[in-house]
């Protein structure tokens, strides 16, 4: 069954990973679920010294989000900078067809 869990990279030298896996066997955990106890219980004692960390949950976005919306002068500057980012891709999009700008180029020459 797959996972939505955000993931997480870390890079290790050597030595560090080795020890990592010693103790990932160690206490019968895989090396994903074992960083996972890692990570919860660093934040859990960095919290304690330092309080909770505030988190925004998606419902606490999504409703921020709506009240933007819904006020007048916020959804008026929402519009706004849809309008401009479509007209700069339009601009964009003439300037490919007309073989005036390559789609694998970096940088933007359609704002020059």
């Amino acid at each position: 069954m797959p996972s939505y869990k955000p993931r997480v990279q870390v890079l290790l030298d050597t030595e560090f990973y080795e020890k990592y896996k010693f103790i990932c066997k160690k206490e019968r955990r895989t090396e994903s679920v074992m960083g996972a106890i890692m990570i919860e219980k660093y934040i859990s004692e960095y919290e304690q010294q330092n309080g909770e960390i505030p988190v925004k949950t998606s419902k606490d976005i999504y409703e921020e989000e709506i009240n933007m919306i819904k006020n007048q002068n916020e959804r008026n500057k929402i519009l706004k900078s849809l309008k401009k980012g479509l007209e700069y891709g339009d601009k964009s999009a003439k300037e490919i067809l007309q073989g005036n700008l390559n789609p694998e180029e970096e940088g933007d020459s359609a704002t020059t």
